[in-house]
């Protein structure tokens, strides 16, 4: 509806402002896999925004060499190049245009300054010009999702009805509460609270809907090689081995499993010599609930008092 009869692969993103009205569309060139199509180089690929009435503007664009206008098809396009990465061959080629109230900036890049990329960029334009006019009413009125982006008092964040109770409900006084934020868009779902002692120690709890990705990370109690930090010497990009690493940095534990002798794999403690301030050291990991996963890191907090902290979300 967008792009009819269009002669190469595309994959578009509508972009929305918080009242459903459509902002822009962002297309790409895709490969026969599907995947952003590249020609040789990073730098090297097709992009289109769409924009209709009322919509969004352009960026700001700065040509090194003094834009033209060409009448194509009855149509007045805009075009000129930018060689952003100066002698290696690799250059930005742009065109705007309008057609029926409905705006189209095409950038190329190309890993070659000559006839190619402008070749190329000519093609596009005239498949966008001699196709038919495109459709957005397709686009109208979308359905919007729950959306926010909100600062809450503690309070606040303790009745959340899907994360208030997974937030630890005591903590040694000298820890005072500093923020917490509720976060909701089509990604992620999520609540984070912080604490400090107005020193060098803190608290960080940060509770969401756990993804795929987050599950991939889930591992036994049994497998003290991908959490255990006493098995490693610092730094740990030089002695945790590759196959693990991404289990060592943020390893999730399922609740039902979790014990103390874990919370103690995942802690230290620092001493002045160590160029640190004293004290205890907790690395980032995760507790799965069912479908809430809760992630801390901490400074200050001994393994028995985290211990009695996760023993409270019970």
């Amino acid at each position: 509806m967008v792009f009819p009869n269009a002669s190469l692969a595309l994959t578009a993103t509508a972009n929305y402002r918080g009242d459903g009205s459509l902002y822009n569309i962002m297309a790409f060139e895709v490969s026969a896999n599907g995947d952003r199509a590249f020609y040789g180089d990073y730098y090297t690929y097709t992009e289109i925004e769409v924009i209709g009435a009322g919509g969004g503007s352009f960026e700001d664009v700065i040509y090194e060499y003094e834009p033209q206008t060409s009448d194509v098809q009855g149509v007045a396009v805009v075009a000129g190049v930018f060689d952003f990465r100066g002698n290696d061959g690799v250059a930005l080629y742009i065109a705007s245009f309008t057609i029926n109230g409905i705006a189209y900036n095409i950038k190329l890049h190309d890993n070659d300054r000559g006839e190619s990329g402008l070749h190329r960029l000519t093609e596009i334009v005239n498949m966008i010009i001699r196709n038919d006019t495109a459709d957005l009413h397709v686009l109208s009125d979308p359905v919007i999702p729950e959306l926010r982006d909100e600062r809450l008092t503690l309070g606040a964040a303790r009745t959340d009805p899907d994360f208030g109770a997974y937030l630890p409900a005591d903590l040694p006084p000298r820890y005072n509460f500093e923020s917490a934020q509720r976060f909701i868009n089509q990604e992620t779902n999520s609540l984070f609270a912080f604490w400090d002692t107005g020193g060098m120690d803190s608290i960080s709890w940060h509770i969401s809907r756990p993804t795929a990705h987050d599950r991939e990370l889930i591992v036994s109690i049994s497998e003290h090689e991908k959490y255990d930090v006493s098995l490693y010497p610092i730094p740990w990009a030089d002695s945790v081995p590759n196959e693990i690493r991404e289990y060592f940095h943020s390893p999730v534990f399922l609740a039902q499993d979790l014990t103390k002798d874990a919370i103690r794999a995942r802690t230290s403690w620092a001493d002045a010599d160590s160029g640190d301030t004293p004290g205890w050291r907790t690395s980032q990991f995760g507790v799965l609930y069912d479908n809430v996963l809760v992630e801390v890191s901490m400074r200050g907090l001994s393994p028995e008092q985290i211990w009695e902290v996760f023993e409270g979300l019970k």
